[in-house]
């Protein structure tokens, strides 16, 4: 049986980062002016020439991980441009390196810009899907190596990348095609991961229309989310499972904390102040966590997880309460499209949570919480 870490979601997006950028001079932009409700991680300043769009280091905030300057393509190139990466706007071909940039097109309905996709095996929009067997769409490999010459060839005018710490995008840089790194998945909330759609709407010239999605996201979270706070009953939570010896886990200030606090839970290992991943040995996790009211499980495997499975993995595991209670629930990632929906629609996601924690709240709002709702997460079978 396979691991069942987070961790085996990994190749989707490790990948170098790039930090080089271009640009026609050294002069920054004065003021910032595109008002933000929740994201931390870009700030934007439109004129009537351009819109400068600077994006943050996430691993060190003092410094500008990427300048973008968006030009209109019908006009001609202004002169006095703010040093960045040049991108003439709107984009009409994209090459995207992963699930969650797809389906944020998708959401922008600029998908058709799709011309090539990394590891499509993770991708379940249907377009990329349909695309790719009908020839529309190439499949550029891993993103960790992707096809440079297939990338040249299809000559996008953007190429969404995520962004990660410590690594390079320099072969991609050379071929002068504009990257983007998407560093979302980096803000400490929810909403404000889901508020970079705003921010990439800016390249397609469909702002209006991210705006109205976004409110539409933030209205059904801020819903959903006080539901659950109604609840007196907050279980403690444990999340994944080990990897060799070693468990990774969230964070207390991370972003998939305050996900599973929205929902009206509470981490059961939470005295740290980490904004990314804790790793504890397993035999930590067991005395400081064995009391878990419920544990969820994202995985990635041809067949469901079962207890009996996950006991076979390790013994560990069946020493934990929520494994005795059969309090477990478990999302196959490799059916699931929790990976791509959790960016943009976390208020989906948030929904599935407030149904496995709270029964109850689900029970008393048929109206929201309906059979053909979207599921992510499953009780386990023995």
């Amino acid at each position: 049986m396979k691991k069942y870490s987070i961790l085996i979601y990994i190749p989707i997006f490790i990948l170098f980062l790039f930090t080089g950028c271009s640009g026609s001079n050294n002069n920054e932009t004065a003021t910032d002016n595109f008002p933000l409700r929740y994201a931390k991680g870009f700030t934007v300043n439109i004129t009537d020439n351009y819109t400068h769009i600077r994006t943050r280091d996430p691993w060190d905030t003092t410094k500008i991980l990427q300048s973008i300057v968006l030009v209109d393509k019908s006009k001609e190139l202004p002169k006095d441009l703010p040093k960045g990466v040049i991108v003439r706007i709107p984009v009409e071909k994209t090459v995207a390196f992963n699930s969650p940039q797809c389906n944020l097109l998708s959401y922008l309905n600029v998908e058709k810009t799709i011309s090539g996709v990394c590891e499509p095996q993770y991708i379940t929009l249907p377009h990329v899907v349909e695309g790719l067997k009908k020839g529309e769409i190439e499949n550029l490999g891993m993103a960790s190596s992707p096809d440079i010459e297939k990338i040249i060839e299809l000559s996008p005018e953007l190429i969404l990348v995520p962004a990660f710490q410590n690594n390079s995008y320099a072969r991609l840089a050379k071929t002068g095609i504009p990257l983007f790194q998407c560093a979302e998945y980096m803000e400490p909330t929810p909403l404000g991961c889901s508020e970079w759609i705003r921010l990439q709407a800016l390249f397609f010239n469909e702002l209006e229309k991210a705006d109205s999605v976004f409110s539409e996201i933030e209205k059904s979270y801020n819903d959903l989310k006080y539901l659950a706070s109604q609840s007196s009953f907050k279980p403690r939570l444990l999340t994944e499972t080990k990897y060799n010896n070693v468990w990774y886990m969230p964070g207390n200030n991370s972003f998939a904390a305050a996900l599973y606090k929205d929902a009206g839970a509470e981490l059961a290992i939470n005295d740290n102040s980490s904004s990314g991943s804790i790793a504890l040995a397993a035999e930590e996790v067991l005395e400081r966590a064995y009391d878990a009211d419920i544990w969820l499980i994202k995985y990635y495997n041809a067949s469901p997880l079962t207890y009996n499975g996950l006991k076979g993995e390790s013994l560990i595991y069946s020493k934990f309460k929520a494994w005795e209670d059969k309090r477990i629930f478990g999302c196959n990632t490799s059916v699931s499209p929790y990976y791509e929906t959790i960016p943009m629609q976390p208020h989906i996601i948030l929904k599935d949570l407030v149904r496995v924690f709270h029964p109850d709240i689900a029970d008393k709002h048929p109206e929201l919480f309906s059979s053909d709702s979207q599921r992510f997460f499953f009780s386990l079978e023995d």
